[in-house]
C-alpha cells in the first residue's frame, strides 16, 4: 500500500466511504480539512466510525503540536487510547520534544509532517525525536507557501525539498517518506509523473485526496518489470562471480555489478512492494 488517503474526519459518508476501501492507508484529517467550528464533531465522528471498520489500517491527521486545537486533540486522545489507530500524522512538525512527549504518551507510531522551513532544517532531528516515528512526510504545498517557492512538479525548489528530506529520513535510519498531495484532481498523467519522480528519489509512498488516485499513485510505486530483471540478473551474476572467486562482475549489457550495486538493486524493488 503507497497511496495514503486523506479523508475529513467531520464528515461521515466520505470517512465511511474512505473506511470500506481495501489496499489503502486512510488518513483522517483533524487538520485543515475540517473547519474549525466542526473539530469536536470530527473527534466524536472518527470514534464512532472507526468501531464499525475493525482491521483498516487508520492514521489520524492532528492539529498541529504547540497550538490550542492540537492540544485539544491530544487530551481527547488521551480519554480514547482504545482507538484502533495505525499512528499519528503529525502536522506542521518543528519541535522534536513535543514530538518525544507524544511517543511517550501514546502507543501508535507517529509521523511528522514537514510544512515549514523550520521543521525541514530540523529533519533529522525530527525523525530521531522518538523510537516511535516511523518515518517523515511531505507537506509540499504548505512548504512551498511558507517559502514562497513556485511550484514544479519536477525540478525547482520542490526537488531539492525532497531530497533533504529522503537524505533526512535514511541519515536517520526510517523508511522513505510520504509525499505531498497532487494539487489537481483531474489529472491522472500529472498525478503519475508526480509519483514517479518522488519514488524515483526514494519516497515509500504518497497522500492524495481523492479515492480515483489510489490506482494511480499504487502503479506509480510498483517495481517495474526492469527493475526486477535487472535484480535477477544481477543476483545471477554475482553468484556466479563467487563461485569463482570473484566479488565483482561486468553485465552483458556492459554495466558494472557488485555487492553495492546489488544492493541499491534490491532496495529499489522492496521499496516498491
Amino acid at each position: 500500500m503507497r497511496a495514503w488517503l486523506f479523508v475529513p474526519g467531520h464528515d461521515t459518508r466520505k470517512l465511511r466511504k474512505a473506511l470500506a476501501l481495501e489496499g489503502v492507508r486512510v488518513v483522517v484529517d483533524w487538520e485543515d480539512g475540517v473547519p474549525a467550528e466542526a473539530k469536536g464533531l470530527a473527534r466524536t465522528n472518527t470514534e464512532e466510525t472507526l468501531n464499525a471498520f475493525p482491521g483498516t489500517q487508520v492514521y489520524l491527521r492532528l492539529n498541529s503540536l504547540g497550538t490550542p486545537m492540537g492540544q485539544e486533540d491530544l487530551e481527547w486522545l488521551a480519554a480514547h487510547r482504545h482507538l484502533p489507530l495505525a499512528g499519528l500524522v503529525l502536522a506542521k512538525a518543528e519541535e522534536p520534544a513535543l514530538l518525544w512527549q507524544v511517543g511517550e504518551a501514546f502507543p501508535w507510531a507517529l509521523i511528522p509532517l514537514v510544512e515549514t522551513a523550520r521543521g525541514l532544517v530540523r529533519s533529522v532531528q525530527l525523525a530521531e525525536a522518538h523510537p516511535r516515528v516511523e518515518r517523515l512526510a511531505l507537506g509540499y504545498l504548505d512548504l512551498l507557501a511558507n517559502l514562497r517557492a513556485h511550484w514544479a512538479s519536477q525540478g525547482g525548489m520542490l526537488a531539492w525539498v525532497r531530497a533533504q528530506l529522503v537524505v533526512a529520513s535514511r541519515a536517520a535510519g526510517k523508511k522513505g517518506p510520504v509525499d505531498g498531495v497532487y494539487p489537481w484532481l483531474d489529472d491522472p498523467q500529472g498525478l503519475e509523473a508526480d509519483a514517479r519522480e518522488a519514488r524515483s528519489m526514494g519516497f515509500s509512498g504518497k497522500f492524495v485526496a481523492h479515492p480515483a488516485h489510489i490506482p494511480v499513485v499504487e502503479r506509480a510505486f510498483a517495481p517495474g518489470e526492469e527493475e526486477e530483471e535487472f535484480l535477477r540478473r544481477v543476483e545471477e551474476a554475482l553468484e556466479e562471480a563467487r563461485r569463482q572467486g570473484q566479488g565483482a562482475v561486468r553485465l552483458p549489457d556492459g554495466r558494472f555489478a557488485d555487492p553495492a550495486v546489488l544492493a541499491w538493486a534490491k532496495g529499489l524493488v522492496e521499496e516498491g512492494e
